[in-house]
């Protein structure tokens, strides 16, 4: 016949004498207990969250307090400032890069952080994507590398004028300044992608 020991939340089997027996070197104290086998609780379902939202609109803020009022989930945030973040140098404050080498850096990042987007679903953490992701191909996508777990995505859209402030404090912040172009086109995908969902 063998015993159950319980200790600090967790079932040991005990199978012999001498087991039933033994002391431990930090003096702890034991309880016995009848029963079967230990089980262990499941795990819970790992979550990724998928931000939606222009630049500027107040993605990676949502994320961080998102991440500050949850951290029992312990969120993995993943983008691209953070990528860069990651990349600068510890030591002396060093000059300003001039445009060039400010892109090439950028988009290293991006190229990084496209890698850490293929990897993370090896781990089962909890993650927040915080990139622009306006076109529903590119969500596809990463959601689709995130099977098993519980996958969700936060649209972040505020009003035109609170935009534009976030524009403007952006470019003093950064000092860099998204293209029209570039900006009317990632309108133009999340639009398309809000007609999308509505169907």
């Amino acid at each position: 016949m063998t015993n159950r020991h319980f200790l600090g939340g967790r079932n040991i089997h005990l199978r012999s004498e001498s087991e039933r027996n033994a002391s431990f070197v930090d003096g702890g104290t034991t309880k016995f207990e009848g029963g079967g086998l230990p089980h262990c609780a499941p795990l819970p379902i790992p979550k990724v969250l998928l931000m939606v939202g222009l630049p500027g609109s107040g993605k990676t803020q949502w994320a961080q307090k998102h991440s500050a009022e949850n951290q029992e989930k312990r969120y993995n945030i993943l983008g691209t400032e953070l990528v860069l973040h990651q990349m600068r140098t510890r030591g002396p404050e060093v000059e300003e890069l001039d445009a060039k080498s400010k892109d090439l850096l950028i988009q290293q990042a991006a190229q990084c952080l496209s890698k850490l987007v293929q990897i993370a679903p090896r781990a089962k953490r909890n993650f927040i994507l915080d990139q622009c992701n306006v076109y529903n191909s590119g969500q596809r996508r990463k959601l689709l590398a995130f099977k098993g777990f519980c996958r969700k995505v936060v649209v972040v859209v505020p009003t035109e004028d609170d935009w534009k402030k976030r524009l403007e404090l952006r470019k003093e912040a950064e000092g860099e300044d998204v293209p029209e172009s570039v900006m009317l086109e990632m309108k133009g995908g999340l639009q398309e992608w809000c007609l999308e969902t509505q169907k």
